[in-house]
């Protein structure tokens, strides 16, 4: 089954994004009965802490496996940065003793082999990854106040997507993209543009979301039930901060990788997440109407009409300007021929 994946790589990005689409089509009508719009006829449930648990502590596991299988085999040799040497090894031996030569260097950096090398970047992709869903699903459920429940329908569904979606992020990271020659994730990478601002989005996304949910724990005291409007950091501009927090972590992940499968992956989290910010803004106005006619706010993306044609036009520069450096249309043609099409066309 994995196999099959990999060699029909391509088409699993493609689908997934079309399920996107019907996915954000269906949440406009069908509202996911967990939190606020917790319903029993989603059938059996179980407690928002467990719930959570259950559901992200898998993409955790399965990340973290995927590299060890994909990334690190037994006989992988450690790669070290260009013009530095391996240090000696004791025991008598040698570096070239043991087989470990500084690899031929490529455009200034270290070029990696294309089968049993290490490299740190991959290393880093996993923990910023992992860095997340250790919070999701090992600090966040602990967090939570109340005794709200989760259908155990959305947990399955949540458990279901995080699993491909592992498969998705790690297949490409950690597996496809060793075939690609130049191999783009040498030590290099570290210093191009795309990471270095990806990363500061994904930090900025992760410390809007981790404060978003903090200023939504705040509004109510112990054995509180009540509803109230956020007001404070974001939620001054918008009633769904935290998904906005969400949705620039993950546009910062799929920059910083410079990957279909990070697109895939923001894609789905704007799926998700957009039709509930929509919902979640209805239920304000209905429940706060004076409060939200003094002081609009947008659903989810604040001033979304400048940020927008920004953010466009920022993904264009990059595409334009770094293509040729970071090899994206041999990946793209290699594993996404629909793709391929549309980068030969912004670059000619």
């Amino acid at each position: 089954m994995i196999d099959y994946l990999l060699d029909n790589f391509d088409w699993l990005l493609i689908c997934m994004s079309i399920a996107a689409v019907v996915v954000f089509v269906c949440l406009f009508f069908v509202d996911a009965g967990y939190g606020k719009f917790y319903t029993r006829r989603w059938g059996p449930s179980v407690g928002n802490r467990l719930g959570w648990m259950l559901m992200e502590l898998p993409v955790f596991v399965l990340m973290l496996v995927l590299y060890i299988h994909w990334e690190m085999p037994p006989e992988a040799p450690l790669y070290y940065p260009s013009g530095l040497q391996p240090p000696p090894l004791n025991r008598g031996g040698t570096p070239a003793d043991f087989g470990l030569q500084p690899p031929p260097l490529n455009r200034g950096g270290t070029e990696l082999s294309q089968a049993g090398r290490w490299s740190p970047v991959p290393l880093v992709f996993l923990i910023l990854f992992e860095l997340h869903y250790f919070q999701r699903s090992l600090v966040f459920p602990f967090l939570l106040r109340g005794k709200n429940r989760m259908p155990l329908a959305i947990v399955l569904l949540g458990v279901v997507f995080n699993c491909l979606n592992a498969f998705m992020q790690a297949g490409w990271l950690f597996c496809l993209s060793k075939s690609v020659t130049p191999y783009p994730y040498t030590v290099g990478w570290l210093l191009t543009p795309q990471f270095i601002v990806g990363t500061l989005l994904f930090f900025a996304g992760m410390g809007i979301n981790l404060h978003s949910d903090h200023v939504i724990r705040q509004l109510r005291q112990p054995g509180d039930t009540r509803h109230y409007l956020p007001s404070r950091g974001l939620y001054r501009y918008v009633t769904s901060a935290n998904y906005f927090g969400e949705l620039v972590e993950w546009c910062g992940f799929a920059l910083l990788t410079w990957s279909w499968s990070g697109v895939v992956f923001a894609l789905w989290t704007f799926a998700n997440l957009a039709p509930r910010a929509y919902r979640i803004h209805k239920c304000y106005q209905a429940d706060f109407p004076e409060q939200m006619a003094a002081h609009p706010r947008k659903r989810m993306i604040p001033y979304v009409w400048t940020v927008l044609p920004l953010l466009l036009v920022a993904i264009y520069f990059l595409t334009i300007v770094f293509t040729p450096y970071l090899s994206f249309v041999r990946i793209t043609r290699r594993y996404c021929p629909a793709g391929s099409v549309l980068m030969s066309i912004s670059v000619s």
